[in-house]
This record gives structure tokens, C-alpha cells and sequence, in this order.
């Protein structure tokens, strides 16, 4: 028994000899350089695109013992080693650009390295590089306006789009020079001064791939510029040119030609007792002609704006000669007739003589509270003698939208036979005057006021005045 025991307790002991030994030269062949050391890894990568490079930005702490980063890619075929020395932080920025990248989508992997070789575990990354097939499909930020006012032009710009930054702007200066001007990405209008007329204009926008963060941070490291483009103008100075104007009673009829038959908006705008007032004109003929009138004074300025519908315009201030109207006295005028007035408005407010005693917070108001008829509404005056008329002026209730929208003058020597003027129409949404020239400056000493459309059945009026000749 002694014996077997013996035995059992001697193959044991080979056994695990045998045993230890295979297990010793197992961690000798894992261990055959040494054992492995890894680096601190760099961390918080982040990959921002820009022209044929990649900026990739980390963070690396406590590497007292790194000498270099290195990022490589497509399965090792690419590698760029950047230098790396500590500071005096326990935490590094790192900002490596990779450069000379194909236009493409990358994987990178970046691990640190020490003097010894030994490498950190790679850190995987994905980035961007854009190049000339990003660039070429670049399109300038669009103009949706175009605005010249004798000496400046200036360009409107739609609203920009989250890639888009600031756009560049090419002209002709006042000296004949080519000029430079550039509007940031947040503005939409920009002023290109002493702008030659007809000249051209070229303009081009700059992108980025990918938009700032919400803390207007920039994410890519490059812009990119599109193309220029050339800034397509209608051909308006040359109508603006061909404009002549010939002095009539209070104003001037401004004859033009439109040879292309472009579709135009011509805006004539001049100052008269104090207030600002324009005469609009829509026209394709490929001549026009349009009165300007109520003009009081002789020699003065006139601003003549002509514009397309799509927002491009040129404005041209011209020296033109009226012959010189005068605000007609109202002192012995009368109201000898009237379809209705409204007495329940209190007066003088409601009663037709409201429109002639110069007061615009008085008003007359056909009947409402009575036979409440509707239109037409009219009332006549008698100016007390033989008048030379060349405008009539018009002052809506003031505060009050409701009234007439269309309305005709008659003028007569007796007060019964009657000359019809013509159909005009009135905004009732205007407190200001609004002017009607009568280009025929017929003499007359009775005039009559009918309003005849609008959107309720009554009418009102503050207001009427007369230009001409005493």
C-alpha cells in the first residue's frame, strides 16, 4: 500500500514538472519581444473638411512620453506623422492637417507614439476632403433686385443659405476703374458707388460644406468660391435717355421709346406744396406718353424712375420746365348743388361745402340716415368766374378707407351744360392728395365732382382743390 501511494505522489509530481513547463513556454512565445506597452490615445476626434484636406482636431492627456501622432488611411497606404511635444497642461489641443487628399470620404486611424515605438490603440475617424467637383457646382447667391439712382447702384441679394458666406462683387467705378465690393452672408442689400451705367457687373459666392454649428462655430476649414457670373441688366438707360419732356399748365407730358416693348413701370416723382407726390405709369408700347401735373412753380426737379417687374430699375433726376400753375383761391367759391349730404354727421362735417372750406378734418358724406341712396354721388361748384384749370386734387375722408374707388370731373360755363373729363380711379386708402391732371387746361367757371363706384353705398370726401390760372 506504501508502495502504490509512492508511485501515485512520483507521477503527480512529473506531471505537473510537464505541466508547468508547457505552460512556461506558451507566455515565452506571447512574450517573445517583450510584453506590450500602449501609449496614452488621443481622444474627442473630430474631422473638419476643407479644399484636397482634412483638419482633424483631438485631445490628449498626460502624454509625457508621446513624440509623435500619427493618422493614416486607406489600410495603411496613406500616413502623415506630426510631431508632438507636451506642454505645460495635463490636457493638449491637437489640430493636424492632413494634406494632399484626392476629393473623396476618408477613414482615418490616428494613435500617439512614443521614442520607443510603442503605439496607443487607433482611434477610427471618418472625414471629408472637397475639391473641384464640390466647387464646380457652386451657384452664386441669387439677386433679386437691382436699384441705380444717378450715381450708386445697389443690388439686393436673396436671404443666404446655412453653406453660404460672403459674396464677391465686380463693377465699374466712376473713374473707369474695376471695383471690388462684398456683402457678408447676414446682409441682403450692398452699395456699389459711383456704378458706370451699362457697364457690366460680375459677382460670385463663397461656401462652405458644411454650416457653422449654433454657436456660429465654423465646421469646415476652407471656403470655396463658385463661379463668376454676370449680372444681366434690362436695357433701361437708353430709355431713360430718350425721355422728353414738354411744359403744359401746372406740369409737363414726358414723351419716351421702348423700341424692345419691355414691360415698364415709369414713376415720376416731384415735391408741391410741401408733399411728396408720384405719377405712375405702366406701359409695353414702344413709345409712351404720360402727364405729369399739379406741379406749382416753374423750373424744378423731376425724378423719373423706370423699372421692370422683376425689380431692376435706374432713377434719373431731370431739370423740367412747367408752365407755372397756382393753387386756385377758394374764398368765393360755392357749392350751388349736390345728389346728397348728411347732415346727421354734424356739421360743417357731412354737408357738400366741407370740401371747399380748406379744412381736411372736415368731410362731406352723401346721406345715410334718410333715402340712403347709391351711387353716383356728386355735388357742383361755382368758382365765381371763368377759371384755366390743369389739375384737380382730391383728399379722401382721412382716417377712412370706405369711400368712392373710381370718380369723374365735368367742368361747364353755366352750370348746365356739362363737359365730362374723364373716369379716374381714387385709393381710398391714401390720405394724401391725389392728382388728376386734365391735359386739355379747359377754362371754365363751374366744375362737378361725381363719385361713381365703390365698395358701400356712400361717399365721402375732405377735400378738393384746383390748379391753374386765376
Amino acid at each position: 500500500m506504501k508502495k502504490a501511494t509512492k508511485l501515485i505522489a512520483l507521477v503527480l509530481a512529473v506531471c505537473g514538472i510537464v505541466s508547468c513547463k508547457d505552460m512556461n513556454d506558451l507566455h515565452e512565445a506571447y512574450l517573445d519581444k517583450g510584453e506590450i506597452i500602449y501609449t496614452k490615445k488621443v481622444d474627442s476626434l473630430v474631422a473638419l473638411p476643407g479644399n484636397e484636406r482634412i483638419l482633424i482636431w483631438g485631445i490628449l492627456e498626460e502624454g509625457y512620453n508621446i513624440d509623435e501622432i500619427v493618422v493614416s488611411w486607406n489600410d495603411g497606404q496613406g500616413m502623415q506623422a506630426f510631431p508632438y511635444s507636451k506642454s505645460s497642461k495635463d490636457r493638449d489641443t491637437l489640430e493636424l492637417m492632413v494634406e494632399d487628399l484626392e476629393e473623396g470620404n476618408y477613414e482615418f486611424q490616428v494613435f500617439s507614439r512614443d521614442h520607443d515605438g510603442n503605439q496607443s490603440i487607433p482611434v477610427v475617424l471618418f472625414g471629408t476632403a472637397y475639391g473641384e467637383i464640390y466647387r464646380s457646382n457652386l451657384v452664386p447667391r441669387a439677386v433679386n433686385g437691382f436699384h441705380f439712382d444717378s450715381h450708386d447702384a445697389h443690388l439686393t441679394f436673396e436671404t443666404s443659405g446655412a453653406n453660404q458666406r460672403a459674396t464677391e462683387i465686380k463693377f465699374i467705378g466712376a473713374g473707369g476703374e474695376e471695383q471690388v465690393a462684398e456683402i457678408p452672408a447676414n446682409e441682403e442689400t450692398v452699395t456699389l458707388a459711383g456704378y458706370t451705367p451699362e457697364t457690366g457687373i460680375q459677382y460670385r459666392t463663397y461656401y462652405v460644406p458644411q454650416p457653422a454649428t449654433a454657436d456660429s462655430q465654423e465646421t469646415s476649414v476652407d471656403q470655396f468660391e463658385s463661379d463668376w457670373e454676370t449680372l444681366n441688366l434690362p436695357p433701361i438707360p437708353p430709355i431713360l435717355e430718350s425721355l422728353q419732356f414738354t411744359g403744359i399748365l401746372g406740369g409737363v407730358t414726358a414723351s419716351w421709346e421702348n423700341p424692345d416693348e419691355m414691360s415698364l413701370i415709369l414713376e415720376f416723382s416731384y415735391s408741391a406744396s410741401g408733399e411728396d407726390k408720384t405719377v405712375r405709369v405702366e406701359s409695353a408700347s414702344p413709345s409712351g406718353e404720360a402727364t405729369v401735373s399739379g406741379m406749382v412753380g416753374a423750373d424744378q426737379d423731376l425724378a423719373v424712375t423706370i423699372s421692370d417687374p422683376f425689380g431692376f430699375s435706374f432713377r434719373k433726376v431731370i431739370s423740367v420746365a412747367p408752365i407755372e400753375a397756382v393753387l386756385l383761391d377758394k374764398s368765393s367759391w360755392a357749392v350751388t348743388d349736390f345728389s346728397s349730404e348728411e347732415p346727421a354727421e354734424g356739421a360743417p362735417n357731412g354737408l357738400a361745402s366741407a370740401t371747399i372750406d380748406g379744412n381736411l378734418g372736415s368731410f362731406w358724406h352723401s346721406d345715410w340716415a334718410n333715402a340712403a341712396p347709391g351711387y353716383p354721388h356728386w355735388f357742383v361748384v361755382d368758382m365765381g368766374a371763368e377759371k384755366t384749370i390743369a389739375s384737380f386734387e382730391v383728399f379722401r375722408r382721412q382716417g377712412d378707407g370706405r369711400g368712392q374707388t373710381k370718380h369723374r370731373f365735368y367742368v361747364s360755363d353755366d352750370g348746365v351744360e356739362w363737359t365730362d373729363l374723364g373716369l379716374f380711379d381714387m385709393d381710398p386708402n391714401i390720405d394724401g392728395g391725389q392728382s388728376y391732371a386734365i391735359s386739355s387746361n379747359p377754362k371754365a367757371r363751374y366744375f362737378k365732382y361725381e363719385a361713381v363706384e365703390g365698395p358701400n353705398f356712400f361717399a365721402a370726401l375732405a377735400e378738393i382743390n384746383v390748379y391753374g390760372l386765376e
